[in-house]
């Protein structure tokens, strides 16, 4: 009916139309002679497609002012009375203003004539002339006489498109957080022995010279901690003992007392930093920190304005301002960096942001933590054996307070070297400022500063003197320093990036002194790079000085095409020292083909080099030709990775590395009878899909399964199903999220079992005189009551309603309430509880109803 209806408004207008331009014959007055009401479609893509009534005075439409900027929510004070309508559209510095009584309109700082043949003014609304719309707001209508529509293209400006987009962006938000709001706790599994993975590389000279060499990287799982051993060799002395490398690492759980254990070779870093060959314990956390502390985003704005929280340029919640005009936020904050944003809108159309960056650094401990590790075993210094000792702990006083202490004591050794100690500390006084410093007495004392002000300024510097301590500062260093700024700048609409390098390094015999500073930017298309390099060595013999310049220029000839070009200049010698053009192309989709062309000036020689890379999924090769000087060469590299996968009993070749990294495998399966295991005669489901934090499965034929490689050790996984990756929408997994810890070294297997699904149906109806009808368009939520996962259903315009895919359990379902109040109803009954049970081929629900009932005014 809604549909018969408008055609007859259409054909009415054009209609009267028709009988309008037959009577007048002539254009009229718009104010001074009669014209008629049409009902017309307006459209705006994406945002409005609906029916309109404007004036038309046998020549022309014009179009109700009011009425579309209350649809796009533009600020509009009409006043009738006075005969002036003012505001601002999309911007608050972008005014308007129409006085009719003075035949002028100023908008944009500009002021344009308004004669009365231009607008038509009734009581209640303003109409104008469609080339006055283009004239003064720059909305570039179009009318069609034969479907009597008028088209306003797409300002994405537009504060009720912006509205939408947020509108969407929050129930995306709102979706994700029920999304996830079913998680199964799949937790860890404990290997006491698993076969795992091996890294090769093989390196080989066939052309001149340099023998082959091998290295092997290998891990498993052994007694519920990972292991891994390394080793490497050549083709003339075979393998090479005094590189074997291992360690077993054993991850007990994260608390305050001891976290984990190593064996074998390590290293603790720090200022006393030492390879040693024993055992470590710590009560570390595993998984480096990410989360560092939450704090209160608030602020007054005053009543009706909308307020989104955005963490790292990702919304994260969004609020109304309260009857006392304030907004109130809990924001987390990250080590490294978080960027806090607010994006506020009033109800009058005004726009605001804040933003804040939050500067984490890593080296901190939050405030009331106190961490420790404990190391002892054998190092080798100077072909000699010593046996030592080793404490490190590091204390929280506040969050933003860090002091640490450590030691190192030495047991049966000879030398006159005794234990030492250090104390350090870092400070972070504001979000873009560290400072931090330690010394240790008779080896070195170092101090530190880093300010960082993104797309601004980082400027970061150290400085550390040496004391003489034969044991740990063998070549007498006296001193090192290091100061480097960086800055992003914008200059003339250009990209441009500045950079400085200074470093000085003072032994005893000698000083050297190095300069680096550089720009970048990108002109026309190409990425141009330019570096000067000033490196002073003084020693007591005189002093060295070089001065060299260097640029680079990306040039994109085309999309195939991309050359760059390198020039060096000697500043010392007066002229250019080397040229170079390097040309780098994609073939057969896994190989890059590189050449490139050398010509050194000072000692007059060509370098010609091919390098030829082939990247499959088992593996990478890379052959490199190299001619120069007239001697010529040829090396050949390969590297890869071979996992035992204990899931399926197969090996996987793979071309990144794996050990000390995680895989994991999915295995959905059709759980016929209900019981969550996967049982031998269950049948697999390969195609289904599903993400790890974000990461994207991989399968090389269309019958496997998705295998997901680069995890992170003993990080828990937030597994998230894809149910629409299934063929048939009558299967649906039980669960559509699972949080797994994922074990190094080996494929952690994930089971998800699939069931058949459940349908119900229903009709949404409401009361008329005599019967009752259906109702369309009408919004019903159905909530899973054990999970909390809903889904949204729409009625047809019959008042009919079904879905399919709800896994067996209780539900509840209700309709929107943000709908009813909208139109004045409530529903009848409020909510209805029903069962999908588990039964082969499915459930199926019906009469689900609801009777919509006018609310008592």
């Amino acid at each position: 009916m809604a549909g018969l209806s408008y055609y007859i408004r259409r054909l009415a207008g054009c209609i009267l139309v028709t009988i309008a331009v037959l009577v007048t014959g002539a254009p009229v007055s718009a104010q001074d002679e009669p014209y008629e009401e049409i009902v017309i479609g307006l459209e705006i893509p994406k945002l409005v497609h609906r029916d309109i009534i404007v004036q038309y005075d046998g020549r022309m439409v014009f179009l109700p002012l009011t009425e579309i900027f209350n649809m796009l929510d533009v600020n509009l004070d009409a006043d009738f009375e006075e005969r002036v309508f003012k505001g601002f559209l999309i911007s608050r510095d972008n005014k308007y203003t129409l006085d009719l009584d003075k035949g002028q309109a100023k908008v944009g700082g500009q002021k344009y004539p308004l004669e009365p043949h231009r607008y038509i003014l009734i009581p209640g609304e303003l109409y104008l002339r469609l080339d006055a719309w283009r004239t003064l707001f720059g909305f570039d209508m179009t009318f069609d006489f034969s479907n009597l529509s008028v088209r306003i293209p797409l300002n994405k400006e537009f504060p009720s498109y912006q509205k939408l987009m947020r509108e969407k962006a929050r129930r995306r938000l709102h979706d994700e957080k029920i999304a996830i709001s079913d998680v199964v706790e799949m937790g860890r599994t404990r290997e006491k022995f698993k076969m795992g993975v091996a890294d090769w590389i093989i390196n080989a000279s066939p052309v001149g010279g340099g023998g082959q060499n091998f290295s092997l990287n290998a891990g498993a799982m052994i007694l519920d901690g990972d292991f891994s051993i390394y080793g490497s060799g050549n083709s003339s002395t075979g393998f090479d003992a005094s590189q074997l490398r291992y360690q077993w690492h054993y991850y007990l759980d994260d608390n305050r007392y001891l976290t984990q254990t190593d064996l074998g070779n390590i290293n603790l870093g720090g200022m006393l930093s030492r390879n040693l060959d024993g055992v470590r314990v710590t009560n570390q956390p595993q998984i480096r920190r990410r989360f560092f502390q939450t704090i209160d985003v608030s602020g007054y704005l005053g009543e009706g304005w909308e307020v989104e929280l955005y963490v790292n340029d990702r919304l994260t919640d969004f609020a109304y301002t309260d009857r006392n005009g304030e907004y109130n936020f809990m924001a987390d904050v990250y080590y490294g960096g978080s960027r806090v944003s607010l994006k506020m809108y009033g109800p009058n159309g005004e726009i605001r942001e804040e933003e804040k960056y939050y500067s984490v650094p890593l080296d901190l401990v939050p405030g009331g933590t106190f961490e420790y590790t404990v190391a002892g075993g054998s190092s080798t210094r100077a072909n000699k054996e010593e046996q030592v000792a080793q404490v490190q702990s590091r204390l929280g006083v506040t969050d933003f307070l860090t002091l640490g202490v450590s030691g190192e004591m030495l047991f049966g050794s000879d030398e006159e070297e005794t234990s030492v100690m250090a104390a350090e500390a870092s400070l972070h006084p504001f979000s873009n400022l560290l400072l931090s410093g330690g010394f240790s007495p008779g080896y070195q004392y170092t101090g530190a500063f880093s300010f960082s002000k993104p797309e601004l300024l980082n400027f970061n510097g150290s400085y550390t003197s040496y004391d003489e301590n034969p044991f740990r500062n063998p070549y007498e260093q006296l001193h090192k320093m290091r100061l480097s700024v960086s800055s992003p700048m914008k200059i003339f609409g250009h990209r441009v990036g500045l950079r400085y390098y200074l470093s000085s390094v003072k032994y005893a015999a000698v000083k050297t002194v190095n300069m680096t500073y550089g720009i970048n930017t990108r002109i026309f298309g190409s990425n141009v790079n330019y570096s000067g390099n000033k490196k002073t060595t003084k020693r007591e013999t005189g002093t060295e000085n070089s001065f060299l310049s260097q640029w680079l220029v990306s040039v994109n000839l085309a999309r195939w095409l991309r050359p760059q070009f390198r020039l060096n200049y000697d500043h010392d010698l007066k002229q250019m020292s080397k040229a170079g053009v390097y040309l780098a192309r994609r073939i057969f989709r896994k190989g890059q083909l590189t050449i490139s062309y050398e010509r050194d000036f000072i000692v007059e020689s060509n370098q010609i080099m091919f390098t030829f890379n082939i990247f499959t999924h088992f593996a990478n090769f890379s052959t490199r030709a190299i001619s120069s000087g007239g001697q010529k060469s040829i090396t050949q590299t390969q590297r890869g990775s071979v996992r035992f996968d204990q899931e399926n009993t197969s090996l996987r070749f793979v071309r990144d590395n794996g050990v000390g990294s995680g895989s994991a495998i999915i295995w959905p399966f059709l759980d016929e009878n209900y019981n969550g295991k996967r049982d031998e005669d269950e049948q697999l489901l390969p195609e289904l899909r599903a993400r790890l934090n974000g990461v994207v499965g991989t399968k090389r034929k269309r019958e496997e399964i998705y295998y997901y490689d680069g995890l992170v050790p003993y990080d828990d996984y937030l597994v998230q199903i894809d149910p629409i990756s299934l063929d048939n929408p009558q299967l649906q997994p039980s669960h559509e999220n699972y949080r797994v810890m994922i074990n190094p070294n080996v494929i952690t297997g994930i089971e998800v079992p699939i069931v058949t699904a459940g349908e119900v149906s229903g009709l949404i109806e409401r009361v008329i005189p005599g019967a009752k009808v259906g109702v369309g368009s009408i919004k019903i939520i159905v909530i899973n009551e054990k999970t909390g996962a809903e889904v949204q259903v729409t009625s047809f315009n019959n008042g009919e309603y079904f879905y399919l895919g709800l896994v067996p359990g209780m539900y509840r379902a209700l309709l929107d309430k943000d709908q009813l109040d909208k139109y004045g109803y409530r529903a009848e009954p409020e909510f209805r509880t029903f069962q999908i049970s588990t039964v082969e081929g499915g459930d199926f629900v019906e009469d689900m109803n609801f009777l919509l009932i006018p609310k008592k005014k």
